[in-house]
Protein backbone atom coordinates (compact mmCIF):
# COMPACT_ATOMS: atom_id res chain seq x y z
CA UNK A 1 0.00 0.00 0.00
CA UNK A 2 3.01 2.54 0.74
CA UNK A 3 4.51 1.82 -2.91
CA UNK A 4 1.35 2.44 -4.14
CA UNK A 5 0.92 5.52 -2.39
CA UNK A 6 4.12 7.02 -3.58
CA UNK A 7 3.54 5.93 -7.35
CA UNK A 8 0.36 7.65 -7.44
CA UNK A 9 1.88 10.93 -5.54
CA UNK A 10 4.72 10.62 -8.30
CA UNK A 11 2.26 10.41 -11.19
CA UNK A 12 2.03 13.80 -13.64
CA UNK A 13 -1.55 14.80 -13.73
CA UNK A 14 -3.23 17.05 -16.66
CA UNK A 15 -2.80 20.86 -15.44
CA UNK A 16 -6.45 22.41 -15.47
CA UNK A 17 -5.53 26.49 -14.90
CA UNK A 18 -8.03 28.24 -13.05
CA UNK A 19 -8.98 31.62 -14.26
CA UNK A 20 -11.09 34.38 -12.88
CA UNK A 21 -13.31 35.06 -15.98
CA UNK A 22 -15.02 38.17 -14.62
CA UNK A 23 -15.33 40.37 -11.32
CA UNK A 24 -17.29 43.51 -11.32
CA UNK A 25 -18.52 45.27 -8.23
CA UNK A 26 -21.23 47.91 -8.36
CA UNK A 27 -20.15 51.66 -9.04
CA UNK A 28 -17.14 50.25 -10.98
CA UNK A 29 -15.69 53.07 -13.59
CA UNK A 30 -12.79 50.93 -15.49
CA UNK A 31 -11.43 47.38 -15.30
CA UNK A 32 -8.17 45.82 -15.75
CA UNK A 33 -7.12 41.82 -15.96
CA UNK A 34 -4.21 40.43 -16.11
CA UNK A 35 -4.09 36.63 -16.52
CA UNK A 36 -0.57 35.97 -16.66
CA UNK A 37 0.08 37.53 -13.47
CA UNK A 38 -3.48 36.54 -12.14
CA UNK A 39 -4.46 39.90 -10.95
CA UNK A 40 -7.92 41.90 -11.55
CA UNK A 41 -7.86 45.51 -10.72
CA UNK A 42 -11.42 47.67 -10.01
CA UNK A 43 -11.08 51.47 -10.83
CA UNK A 44 -13.68 53.16 -8.33
CA UNK A 45 -15.02 56.78 -8.07
CA UNK A 46 -13.40 58.83 -5.12
CA UNK A 47 -16.25 58.92 -2.82
CA UNK A 48 -16.55 55.15 -3.09
CA UNK A 49 -16.17 52.96 -0.19
CA UNK A 50 -13.46 50.32 -0.35
CA UNK A 51 -14.31 48.18 2.96
CA UNK A 52 -18.20 47.86 1.33
CA UNK A 53 -18.38 46.83 -2.62
CA UNK A 54 -20.58 44.83 -3.61
CA UNK A 55 -19.94 42.19 -5.66
CA UNK A 56 -22.22 42.24 -9.60
CA UNK A 57 -20.57 39.92 -11.55
CA UNK A 58 -18.08 36.85 -10.60
CA UNK A 59 -17.26 33.70 -13.04
CA UNK A 60 -14.45 31.76 -12.67
CA UNK A 61 -13.24 28.34 -14.63
CA UNK A 62 -15.86 25.48 -14.90
CA UNK A 63 -15.28 22.94 -12.06
CA UNK A 64 -13.07 25.46 -10.15
CA UNK A 65 -13.30 26.30 -6.53
CA UNK A 66 -12.61 29.30 -5.08
CA UNK A 67 -11.69 30.08 -1.22
CA UNK A 68 -12.60 32.38 0.15
CA UNK A 69 -16.01 31.56 -1.50
CA UNK A 70 -16.96 34.54 -3.13
CA UNK A 71 -20.99 35.30 -5.36
CA UNK A 72 -22.50 37.75 -6.62
CA UNK A 73 -24.31 40.18 -3.94
CA UNK A 74 -21.26 39.47 -1.49
CA UNK A 75 -20.20 42.59 0.25
CA UNK A 76 -16.37 42.47 -0.13
CA UNK A 77 -13.56 44.89 1.77
CA UNK A 78 -11.02 46.10 -0.62
CA UNK A 79 -9.69 48.36 1.35
CA UNK A 80 -6.41 45.77 1.05
CA UNK A 81 -5.64 43.66 -1.95
CA UNK A 82 -7.86 40.81 -1.35
CA UNK A 83 -5.99 36.97 -2.20
CA UNK A 84 -8.17 34.56 -3.02
CA UNK A 85 -7.11 30.93 -4.19
CA UNK A 86 -8.67 29.01 -7.26
CA UNK A 87 -8.55 25.35 -7.01
CA UNK A 88 -8.90 22.68 -9.74
CA UNK A 89 -6.18 19.83 -9.45
CA UNK A 90 -3.48 22.73 -8.25
CA UNK A 91 -4.14 25.91 -5.92
CA UNK A 92 -4.04 29.21 -8.10
CA UNK A 93 -3.90 32.44 -6.59
CA UNK A 94 -5.47 35.43 -7.49
CA UNK A 95 -5.29 39.45 -6.20
CA UNK A 96 -8.04 41.70 -6.47
CA UNK A 97 -7.56 45.04 -6.04
CA UNK A 98 -9.78 48.25 -5.65
CA UNK A 99 -8.09 51.56 -6.73
CA UNK A 100 -10.30 55.05 -6.03
CA UNK A 101 -9.93 57.87 -8.46
CA UNK A 102 -8.13 61.16 -7.59
CA UNK A 103 -10.87 63.50 -6.31
CA UNK A 104 -11.29 65.57 -8.77
CA UNK A 105 -9.61 69.69 -7.96
CA UNK A 106 -12.12 72.16 -6.77
CA UNK A 107 -9.83 74.89 -8.80
CA UNK A 108 -12.33 77.57 -8.72
CA UNK A 109 -14.17 79.21 -6.30
CA UNK A 110 -16.80 77.14 -4.30
CA UNK A 111 -16.91 74.60 -6.72
CA UNK A 112 -18.82 72.63 -4.19
CA UNK A 113 -21.21 74.74 -3.45
CA UNK A 114 -20.57 74.63 0.59
CA UNK A 115 -20.63 78.39 0.96
CA UNK A 116 -23.59 80.54 1.31
CA UNK A 117 -23.92 83.67 2.72
CA UNK A 118 -27.67 83.86 2.41
CA UNK A 119 -30.01 80.84 1.18
CA UNK A 120 -29.33 82.67 -2.29
CA UNK A 121 -26.05 83.68 -2.14
CA UNK A 122 -23.52 81.20 -3.19
CA UNK A 123 -20.29 82.84 -1.49
CA UNK A 124 -18.95 82.62 1.94
CA UNK A 125 -19.83 85.13 4.74
CA UNK A 126 -17.58 88.33 4.49
CA UNK A 127 -16.64 87.39 0.75
CA UNK A 128 -15.19 89.88 -1.01
CA UNK A 129 -16.47 91.70 -4.00
CA UNK A 130 -14.79 89.32 -6.59
CA UNK A 131 -16.21 86.33 -5.51
CA UNK A 132 -19.62 87.68 -4.41
CA UNK A 133 -19.65 88.02 -8.43
CA UNK A 134 -17.85 84.55 -9.10
CA UNK A 135 -21.47 82.67 -9.54
CA UNK A 136 -23.40 84.92 -11.34
CA UNK A 137 -27.68 84.53 -11.95
CA UNK A 138 -31.07 86.54 -12.27
CA UNK A 139 -31.32 85.97 -8.54
CA UNK A 140 -29.58 89.36 -7.74
CA UNK A 141 -32.14 91.06 -9.76
CA UNK A 142 -35.45 88.80 -9.00
CA UNK A 143 -34.29 89.83 -5.10
CA UNK A 144 -36.32 92.79 -5.32
CA UNK A 145 -39.73 91.10 -5.97
CA UNK A 146 -38.69 88.39 -3.60
CA UNK A 147 -37.70 85.16 -5.73
CA UNK A 148 -34.55 83.29 -6.19
CA UNK A 149 -34.05 80.77 -8.74
CA UNK A 150 -30.87 79.55 -7.50
CA UNK A 151 -31.03 78.47 -3.86
CA UNK A 152 -28.87 76.72 -1.31
CA UNK A 153 -29.83 72.98 -0.66
CA UNK A 154 -28.95 71.50 2.58
CA UNK A 155 -30.91 68.25 2.89
CA UNK A 156 -30.44 66.61 -0.44
CA UNK A 157 -26.96 66.24 -0.74
CA UNK A 158 -24.93 64.26 -2.98
CA UNK A 159 -21.97 64.54 -0.44
CA UNK A 160 -23.15 64.19 3.34
CA UNK A 161 -21.48 65.64 6.35
CA UNK A 162 -21.46 68.59 8.60
CA UNK A 163 -22.03 71.93 6.65
CA UNK A 164 -22.39 70.44 3.42
CA UNK A 165 -24.62 71.95 0.65
CA UNK A 166 -25.58 71.75 -3.10
CA UNK A 167 -26.78 74.70 -5.36
CA UNK A 168 -30.83 74.03 -5.90
CA UNK A 169 -31.90 75.69 -9.73
CA UNK A 170 -35.60 76.04 -10.46
CA UNK A 171 -37.37 77.37 -13.26
CA UNK A 172 -39.81 80.09 -11.62
CA UNK A 173 -43.02 81.93 -12.58
CA UNK A 174 -42.72 85.57 -11.61
CA UNK A 175 -45.79 87.16 -11.52
CA UNK A 176 -44.70 90.88 -11.10
CA UNK A 177 -42.90 90.25 -14.89
CA UNK A 178 -45.27 88.01 -15.95
CA UNK A 179 -42.38 86.26 -17.06
CA UNK A 180 -41.40 82.21 -16.51
CA UNK A 181 -37.61 82.78 -15.43
CA UNK A 182 -35.12 80.08 -16.71
CA UNK A 183 -32.78 78.74 -13.93
CA UNK A 184 -29.35 78.88 -14.37
CA UNK A 185 -26.12 80.21 -12.88
CA UNK A 186 -22.64 80.83 -14.54
CA UNK A 187 -19.51 81.81 -13.99
CA UNK A 188 -18.78 85.75 -14.66
CA UNK A 189 -21.05 88.48 -14.48
CA UNK A 190 -23.66 90.72 -16.15
CA UNK A 191 -22.49 93.40 -17.84
CA UNK A 192 -25.88 95.35 -19.12
CA UNK A 193 -28.96 93.30 -17.86
CA UNK A 194 -32.18 92.45 -19.80
CA UNK A 195 -34.46 89.73 -18.82
CA UNK A 196 -35.10 88.91 -22.55
CA UNK A 197 -31.69 90.35 -23.79
CA UNK A 198 -28.45 90.23 -21.30
CA UNK A 199 -25.33 90.90 -22.09
CA UNK A 200 -23.12 88.96 -20.03
CA UNK A 201 -19.36 89.11 -19.25
CA UNK A 202 -18.66 84.98 -19.52
CA UNK A 203 -15.87 83.42 -16.90
CA UNK A 204 -13.34 84.15 -14.43
CA UNK A 205 -9.28 83.40 -15.22
CA UNK A 206 -8.38 79.99 -15.19
CA UNK A 207 -5.14 79.15 -16.76
CA UNK A 208 -5.30 74.80 -16.49
CA UNK A 209 -6.00 72.68 -19.33
CA UNK A 210 -8.26 70.12 -17.84
CA UNK A 211 -9.82 66.82 -18.54
CA UNK A 212 -13.26 66.56 -17.71
CA UNK A 213 -15.31 68.42 -15.36
CA UNK A 214 -16.80 66.32 -12.94
CA UNK A 215 -19.60 66.49 -10.30
CA UNK A 216 -23.13 65.29 -9.03
CA UNK A 217 -26.48 66.27 -10.83
CA UNK A 218 -30.37 65.17 -10.17
CA UNK A 219 -32.45 66.63 -12.38
CA UNK A 220 -36.74 66.90 -12.22
CA UNK A 221 -38.17 68.45 -15.40
CA UNK A 222 -41.68 69.50 -16.06
CA UNK A 223 -42.67 69.13 -19.49
CA UNK A 224 -40.27 68.41 -22.10
CA UNK A 225 -37.91 71.14 -20.77
CA UNK A 226 -34.21 69.82 -20.57
CA UNK A 227 -31.30 71.00 -18.14
CA UNK A 228 -27.62 71.19 -18.52
CA UNK A 229 -24.33 71.09 -17.56
CA UNK A 230 -21.62 73.06 -19.49
CA UNK A 231 -17.79 73.75 -19.41
CA UNK A 232 -15.86 76.18 -21.94
CA UNK A 233 -12.23 77.62 -21.85
CA UNK A 234 -11.17 80.47 -23.96
CA UNK A 235 -7.66 82.32 -24.36
CA UNK A 236 -9.48 85.41 -23.91
CA UNK A 237 -7.93 89.31 -22.88
CA UNK A 238 -10.37 89.50 -20.70
CA UNK A 239 -14.08 87.83 -19.90
CA UNK A 240 -15.72 87.28 -23.51
CA UNK A 241 -18.85 89.77 -23.51
CA UNK A 242 -22.16 88.04 -25.54
CA UNK A 243 -25.95 87.20 -25.32
CA UNK A 244 -27.91 85.23 -23.58
CA UNK A 245 -26.85 81.76 -22.05
CA UNK A 246 -28.79 79.73 -25.14
CA UNK A 247 -27.13 81.80 -27.49
CA UNK A 248 -23.73 81.63 -26.58
CA UNK A 249 -23.80 77.87 -26.39
CA UNK A 250 -25.92 77.21 -29.33
CA UNK A 251 -22.93 79.36 -31.01
CA UNK A 252 -19.77 78.06 -29.16
CA UNK A 253 -18.46 76.75 -32.41
CA UNK A 254 -17.88 80.37 -33.67
CA UNK A 255 -17.19 81.92 -30.29
CA UNK A 256 -12.77 83.88 -31.05
CA UNK A 257 -10.46 82.19 -28.98
CA UNK A 258 -12.25 79.00 -27.90
CA UNK A 259 -9.71 76.12 -26.72
CA UNK A 260 -12.32 73.66 -25.63
CA UNK A 261 -15.74 72.90 -24.66
CA UNK A 262 -17.79 70.08 -23.06
CA UNK A 263 -21.57 69.50 -22.41
CA UNK A 264 -24.27 66.99 -20.74
CA UNK A 265 -27.92 67.25 -21.16
CA UNK A 266 -30.35 65.92 -18.55
CA UNK A 267 -34.14 65.12 -19.82
CA UNK A 268 -35.40 62.62 -18.33
CA UNK A 269 -36.40 62.74 -14.27
CA UNK A 270 -34.04 61.30 -12.10
CA UNK A 271 -34.69 60.01 -8.23
CA UNK A 272 -31.64 60.44 -6.68
CA UNK A 273 -27.93 62.15 -7.65
CA UNK A 274 -25.70 60.80 -10.27
CA UNK A 275 -22.09 61.68 -10.80
CA UNK A 276 -21.21 62.98 -14.18
CA UNK A 277 -18.25 63.49 -16.23
CA UNK A 278 -18.20 66.07 -18.91
CA UNK A 279 -14.96 65.49 -21.46
CA UNK A 280 -13.26 68.65 -22.86
CA UNK A 281 -13.42 68.78 -26.21
CA UNK A 282 -10.41 70.72 -27.39
CA UNK A 283 -9.71 72.35 -30.31
CA UNK A 284 -6.53 73.17 -30.50
CA UNK A 285 -3.07 73.26 -28.45
CA UNK A 286 -3.64 76.78 -26.80
CA UNK A 287 -3.21 77.68 -23.32
CA UNK A 288 -7.14 78.62 -21.44
CA UNK A 289 -7.14 82.34 -19.70
CA UNK A 290 -10.82 82.54 -18.64
CA UNK A 291 -13.37 79.32 -17.58
CA UNK A 292 -17.12 79.43 -18.37
CA UNK A 293 -18.87 76.78 -16.13
CA UNK A 294 -22.94 77.04 -16.62
CA UNK A 295 -25.60 74.82 -15.32
CA UNK A 296 -29.20 75.50 -16.34
CA UNK A 297 -32.73 74.12 -15.65
CA UNK A 298 -34.32 74.93 -18.86
CA UNK A 299 -32.94 75.70 -21.95
CA UNK A 300 -35.13 76.18 -25.11
CA UNK A 301 -38.70 76.76 -23.87
CA UNK A 302 -38.66 77.00 -19.54
CA UNK A 303 -40.89 75.45 -18.06
CA UNK A 304 -42.08 76.50 -14.50
CA UNK A 305 -40.96 73.87 -12.17
CA UNK A 306 -38.51 72.29 -13.47
CA UNK A 307 -35.43 71.80 -11.05
CA UNK A 308 -31.80 71.13 -11.29
CA UNK A 309 -29.68 69.78 -8.10
CA UNK A 310 -25.61 70.24 -8.43
CA UNK A 311 -23.08 69.73 -6.15
CA UNK A 312 -18.85 68.81 -5.93
CA UNK A 313 -18.38 70.12 -8.91
CA UNK A 314 -14.58 69.64 -9.60
CA UNK A 315 -11.62 68.94 -12.48
CA UNK A 316 -10.08 66.09 -13.52
CA UNK A 317 -6.47 65.80 -15.15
Amino acid sequence: MLACTEQWNDMVHKEVPAYIDVFKVEGQVDYNMNPSDKKIEVIMPWYADPKALKVTEFKITEGAKCNPAIKVGDILDMSEPLTVTLTTYDDYVWTLTATLKPKPSDDLYNMNFDMWDTDSSPYASGANSEERNYWSSFNYFLALVGYAVVAKEADFVASAGEGKAAMKLQTQVVTELAKTIPAQVFTGTYDLFDFDNPTILYGVPFIRRPKALEGFACYKPQGTDTGFVFVALGEWDAPYKSGAINAFIDGIESVPGLVGYGKKVYDKEMSAYEDFSIDITYKNDHDPTYVVVIASASYDTPVAGSTLYVDELGFTY
